[in-house]
């Protein structure tokens, strides 16, 4: 009797190498591991059978865990193997998310089987079908569960321009949807008779390893029109648009007035083929209308290209119920030094929350300019902070309370009721000489909670002068 209790002791003290919580009630396994990411999650699936139905089973786990199917191994280009498509396979009723790519050694039964497994998210990169037969039953079978789908250079390679084998799919629970350099036939049938859709993002690259025909841009933005008519509970949108089909989008006002959504966050961005921006001012003009058409609901704008100096200062000045605006590219604003000077500016104290970014510091200017219209500002993101940018947000933006930069080379000034409100600041510094400086400027603040200086190859300077890491 005493030598099986001190069997049983022995292998609770020892428990096996491969399952260190072998001892541990699944709850408490579950516990544990609720620390770990969905990747590194699906890695623990493959220890063992016990703990590969804790994570499959936990709602928790399956909302973190993304399937990913890939021939890509260690960046470069593999293979599948019979223990690949079995894995795959077996754990694919498991989740609810997955993500396919680069999977043309995958063959057709299997990626219809992966299909079938009740996906929730579906993010698909890089494939080719070869037929639109193919691809339609695909999309058919994934339709009626997926909630969130993202296809990036989808296309099919035997497709037809009178789609007679055009799909009626509806996809029910579809609510984000993002289209990035696809198939003109997935554009225009696939998705024609979605009307759930939330939050849409369309994409055309100028750099596209096809060439588009002039019917194939037409057809392509009757598409984007036709999705954007049919979702009427759109609350985000996202255009990052080839050149052509933006001047094609925008170049009748007549299809905004079949919008019936209203936008609560919109992304912009246009591709282009030549250095300068080539888009004629009728479309310019269609654009600002679109955004006066939001005014009323939209709370996030950002602008990724030029769009020009009549659209930065109708947003600017017009738009007074935004709250968060982020503006890339701010050198194609104003080339010269008479167009910054000849653009007007109207305070905007609706916005709150501001990121600004340009290639060349000879544009801080213009940041500068902008800098001083939000006097509601309460977190600003920037490229550079010199000290004539720490001067505006000194004297204007007394509520600022989060600062975030890469270049930091001002001074604080002494005063202590400056930026008096000011708790956290995120600063990426190259140059060591900045940091004994900024140290001794944030002397003067006793309310930070947060300081991230990004160099940690100064740390040492410090440790040796401050002792404080």
């Amino acid at each position: 009797m005493f030598a099986a209790v001190s069997s049983f002791i022995k292998k609770i003290r020892e428990p096996k190498p491969n399952d260190p919580f072998a001892v541990l009630p699944k709850n408490c396994c579950e516990n544990i591991l609720q620390f770990l990411s969905g990747a590194e999650l699906l890695e623990c699936s493959k220890v063992n059978k016990r703990w590969n139905s804790v994570i499959g089973k936990s709602e928790s786990f399956e909302k973190k865990v993304r399937l990913k199917v890939s021939e890509i191994f260690g960046g470069a280009l593999g293979s599948f193997t019979i223990h690949d498509v079995n894995f795959i396979i077996t754990n694919g009723r498991r989740y609810k998310h997955i993500k396919l790519f680069i999977t043309r050694k995958l063959t057709s039964h299997h990626l219809l089987l992966l299909a079938s497994f009740k996906w929730i998210s579906v993010r698909f990169y890089y494939h080719a079908f070869r037929t639109e037969i193919e691809m339609t039953n695909f999309f058919g079978i994934i339709e009626a569960n997926v909630e969130e789908l993202e296809l990036r250079d989808i296309r099919c390679i035997f497709s037809r321009k009178d789609n007679i084998l055009a799909p009626n799919m509806i996809f029910p629970k579809l609510r984000t949807l993002r289209l990035a350099d696809c198939n003109t036939y997935i554009y225009s049938q696939i998705f024609q008779n979605v009307k759930t859709i939330q939050m849409l993002h369309l994409e055309t690259k100028i750099f596209s390893a096809v060439d588009y025909k002039d019917w194939e841009f037409i057809e392509r933005v009757k598409a984007f029109q036709t999705i954007l008519r049919n979702n009427q509970n759109l609350k985000v949108l996202g255009f990052y648009l080839h050149q052509t089909d933006f001047d094609n989008l925008f170049i009748d006002d007549k299809f905004l007035c079949g919008f019936k959504f209203q936008l609560e966050a919109l992304k912009f961005k246009k591709f282009r083929k030549q250095p300068e921006p080539k888009s004629n001012t009728i479309q310019m003009e269609n654009l600002q209308k679109f955004l006066s058409m939001h005014n009323k609901t939209l709370k996030y704008l950002e602008l990724n290209e030029w769009l020009g100096n009549d659209v930065l200062e109708t947003v600017i000045n017009t738009m007074d119920n935004l709250k968060t605006l982020a503006i890339c590219e701010l050198e194609t604003y104003g080339t010269h030094d008479d167009s910054i000077a000849n653009m007007n500016f109207f305070k905007n104290e609706s916005i709150e929350s501001v990121s600004l970014h340009a290639g060349y510091s000879k544009f801080n200017e213009l940041q500068r300019i902008l800098v001083g219209q939000f006097p509601n500002l309460k977190a600003l993101r920037i490229g550079t902070v010199n000290q004539p940018i720490l001067k505006v947000l000194v004297e204007k933006a007394h509520k600022l309370e989060h600062l975030e930069t890469d270049f930091f080379t001002a001074f604080f000034p002494p005063d202590r009721s400056a930026l008096r409100h000011l708790r956290s600041m995120r600063i990426h510094i190259d140059y060591a000489r900045h940091f004994k400086d900024i140290l001794r400027d944030f002397s003067y603040y006793s309310n930070f909670e947060t300081v991230f200086l990004n160099a940690a190859k100064t740390v040492d300077i410090f440790h040796k002068a401050h002792g404080i890491f």
